[in-house]
């Protein structure tokens, strides 16, 4: 079970929290964890510059889309 902050917390919180270990533990099985890890900022600024349309110099796209697209 994980650990909560519901020391000393009201019932509500306690009983929620009871909630949310049984969920996760039903669905444990189906979970898949993934790992990422970061880029050096120089690389991941290249990512970006290759992933970027631009017109007149100016993105086509919010910086978010520019991201989405470039992962």
């Amino acid at each position: 079970m994980a650990q909560h902050a519901t020391e000393g917390g009201n019932a509500a919180a306690k009983r929620i929290a009871k909630q949310i270990d049984k969920l996760r533990d039903e669905v444990k099985d189906d979970t898949i964890r993934i790992t990422l890890e970061a880029l050096p900022l120089s690389q991941w600024r290249q990512v970006l510059e290759a992933n970027t349309v631009t017109e007149n110099g100016i993105p086509k796209q919010r910086i978010e889309d520019i991201c989405a697209d470039a992962i």
